[in-house]
């Protein structure tokens, strides 16, 4: 629940060097390229966790990468991707074999003070990117600000009741978006062209 809390809280501070995104992916990429970029994820089902809270939906996929090297983890941990619409929102980094006091150690040189009262919760708020921990559960996040301002605005709608369901255009926006993804779309794409016929 702590990126859901990400979403809500308005807290102040500045942090020194914010994420842009994991690796070579910056937030706002779409699902195809980052997934071109880490050809070894893996689709998440909707309802499937790692180990943090899943905020699921028509306008949410997720990646799962394994073995991954993190800044200031000493081994390779799993990274899940997030994408709202289509577009690279938030990272989930799980301590994994890590000790978890190298990696509260790393967190708290590289983000400072938390900007909350409960340290086994830690939250910093920068101008672009939210970033956030559970300790207990092994884990930290970082979302980008923009992109949550829309997934907040939907979770609102949702939890009123006054969200019913994604348009037959969304709908359809999604199956295009996740078609292109496929293994079969990814063959296709990659296929030569067949030569025209000769007139």
């Amino acid at each position: 629940m702590i990126l859901l809390f990400a979403l809500l809280v308005a807290a102040s501070g500045a942090i020194a060097e914010e994420p842009t995104g994991f690796g070579t992916a910056s937030f706002g990429m779409s699902l195809k390229d980052v997934w071109a970029m880490y050809p070894k994820a893996r689709l998440l089902g909707e309802k499937e966790s790692l180990g943090a809270a899943v905020l699921d939906g028509p306008y949410i996929e997720r990646l799962a990468l394994r073995d991954q090297p993190v800044p200031g983890f000493p081994k390779p941990t799993t990274v899940e991707l997030r994408f709202w619409k289509g577009k690279l929102w938030g990272v989930v980094v799980f301590f994994g074999d890590n000790d978890p006091e190298v990696c509260k150690a790393y967190l708290a040189q590289a983000y400072g003070p938390t900007t909350v009262r409960d340290t086994s919760m830690p939250l910093w708020r920068g101008d672009k990117v939210t970033t956030t921990a559970t300790y207990k559960q092994g884990w930290y996040g970082y979302t980008d600000n923009a992109l949550s301002q829309e997934v907040s605005a939907w979770l609102a709608e949702a939890l009123k009741g006054s969200w019913k369901r994604a348009t037959a255009e969304e709908n359809a926006e999604r199956e295009r978006r996740m078609a292109e993804v496929t293994p079969q779309a990814q063959k296709a794409a990659a296929a030569p062209a067949t030569p025209a016929a000769a007139r």
